[in-house]
């Protein structure tokens, strides 16, 4: 069994490393109270680089700094990197964001591949460099909580708004479009990074037991206790997009049966339900999974999350 670990802004998901939300205060989250019964990779957590390390400061007077956004676009350029995830996001494209400090000849080299790279992925992705110290890109550093992480810093952000991968050193074609995922993952990893509890249904109109399976999500969320602290995601088995996805999950696409599997924040598979399911079955997996506490750090942006009260 894996563990889940939350460090700074940043967790992995299948090698690339998404934001969480959970660290917005920037310190090292300890690994979750209790390891979960399924861990995907597609889950899994890797540290980004705390400000300790060797990197790139980020002076005040970054006068060196590019502060011009770099996407391949010609007209209608945004003022700045919030205005550029709005216009990515109505286009239904990723966003990569180039995060430096100071320039010097490092972040020229690695601002320089990132251009490269990013102009070959343009028909799927914009891309833009934000300056961590200039006043007009305070929002989206306050945002993605970046302003103390080593420079320079590369973000993966979906349409959606879910991150789905950071990284840092060169920049490559391959590299990025590994960072742009399924739609059914970055719907999870979305409400995830909220600090909300996520039930991924695998369903189609071929499973068998669906009206039984939903019975026990439906009736979860129903419950006033969790209610605004739940989405469900739906995703279809048979859907070629999702198939790195669901060999993650460790799902038959062709098993037959629908598959509850219910995530909680970070990224721990805490239940996978094959069949009909319970409400009750699920709150006990959140007791289980919180009886030994959060560490530290806690495992969500408010603590450990929506824990129920026993049951009467």
């Amino acid at each position: 069994m894996k563990k889940i670990m939350v460090v700074g802004v940043v967790a992995a998901i299948a090698g690339v490393v998404i934001c969480v939300v959970a660290a917005q205060q920037g310190d090292k989250a300890q690994d979750a109270a209790a390891p979960s019964p399924v861990a995907p990779a597609a889950f899994a957590a890797s540290p980004v680089p705390d400000a300790g390390q060797a990197a790139e400061p980020n002076a005040a007077d970054s006068q060196d700094a590019p502060k011009t956004p770099v996407d391949a676009g010609t007209e209608g350029k945004p003022d700045n990197a919030m205005a550029a995830m709005k216009q990515a996001a109505e286009g239904g494209k990723y966003l990569f964001v180039f995060f430096h400090g100071k320039g010097n000849e490092q972040t020229d080299t690695l601002r320089k591949s990132f251009e490269v790279a990013a102009a070959a992925i343009a028909d799927k992705a914009m891309n833009v460099a934000v300056d961590v110290n200039s006043p007009a890109e305070k929002e989206i550093v306050a945002r993605f909580q970046v302003q103390n992480a080593p420079m320079p810093l590369v973000l993966a952000i979906a349409p959606n708004g879910a991150v789905t991968g950071s990284y840092q050193g060169e920049s490559s074609e391959e590299g990025m479009l590994e960072k742009i995922v399924s739609p059914a993952l970055r719907n999870c990893l979305k409400p995830l990074q909220e600090g909300k509890l996520v039930f991924l249904c695998v369903l189609n109109n071929t499973t068998t037991s669906n009206d039984a399976a939903m019975q026990g999500v439906d009736d979860f969320q129903s419950d006033a206790r969790f209610a605004k602290v739940t989405e469900i995601v739906m995703v279809d088995p048979s859907d070629a997009a999702e198939g790195k996805l669901m060999t993650e999950l460790g799902i038959d696409p062709k098993g037959g049966q629908a598959i509850t599997v219910m995530l909680t924040p970070p990224g721990a598979a805490v239940a996978k339900v094959a069949g009909p399911t319970s409400k009750d079955a699920f709150i006990a997996a959140i007791q289980k999974t919180t009886s030994g506490g959060c560490g530290a750090g806690g495992c969500g942006p408010k603590g450990c999350g929506p824990t129920p009260p026993p049951q009467q």
